[in-house]
């Protein structure tokens, strides 16, 4: 897929997730109108693709852990997680992202309590890979709707994906919090299951690890690779 096909996949997928009274829609829709026209294409033969997704990461547990395997990445599809986080963005796409970026940044500056233009600013962010920028962005609309699931979600990956950047072995301290507070709402979410699970194994509660894991399972095709990598992993707890 060229550049300027790749730019418009993606804004098109968040055309599909845009409110209609939004107040970047507008914005939206000229920056599609203006990559299709400039590279000659109807825009209708173009699927929308999404470039955010639940990143595939393998962390390596704490000095203390019981089991010394990479935690699972809980976006393999047998699992049904969200794919992995795009990285071949072309110059045309970065571009195009880049100026909405700046659009939605001015947009904030009058309107500061917008909680839908603080979320695409993230969403457009994490597809930059401008991690600490996502994980203000999503703290500014958290903090609008504290509870909304999407922006906790949001808030995880770009937690999980600047840590991951920055080299380190553990996840941070803030993913677990929001992992906490996403299993007390959605209990049997995948990614909050295994995060929290891995955060009581790093703690030394084999106990509750087994626990979460053994509801994530439930959730897993028996001989899945994802499956088995649990089943190691719960192997390894202290009795």
């Amino acid at each position: 897929m060229g550049d300027a096909k790749g730019a418009l996949a993606i804004w098109r997928h968040l055309k599909a997730d845009t409110p209609a009274d939004a107040p970047w829609a507008a914005m939206l829709d000229e920056q599609i109108s203006v990559v299709a026209k400039n590279a000659g294409v109807d825009v209708e033969t173009i699927a929308p693709q999404s470039a955010l997704a639940f990143p595939a990461e393998s962390w390596t547990p704490a000095k203390d852990a019981p089991a010394a395997m990479p935690a699972p990445a809980m976006a393999s599809p047998e699992a049904g997680g969200l794919g992995s986080l795009r990285t071949d963005i072309g110059e045309t796409e970065r571009a195009s992202i880049e100026a909405m970026v700046g659009g939605l940044k001015k947009k904030l500056e009058t309107s500061p309590d917008d909680f839908d233009t603080w979320m695409m600013l993230a969403r457009s962010q994490r597809v930059l890979q401008k991690h600490a920028d996502a994980v203000e962005s999503y703290g500014k609309a958290l903090g609008l709707r504290p509870g909304d699931m999407e922006a906790r979600r949001g808030m995880a990956f770009a937690l999980i994906a600047e840590s991951q950047a920055k080299g380190e072995s553990e996840p941070p301290e803030a993913l677990y919090m929001v992992m906490a507070s996403i299993l007390r709402d959605s209990p049997e979410d995948q990614e909050a299951l295994f995060f929290v699970g891995l955060q009581a194994a790093n703690k030394g509660d084999g106990a509750k690890a087994r626990e979460l894991w053994s509801r994530l399972l439930l959730q897993l095709p028996k001989e899945s690779s994802l499956a088995g990598q649990i089943r190691a992993r719960m192997e390894a707890l202290p009795k």
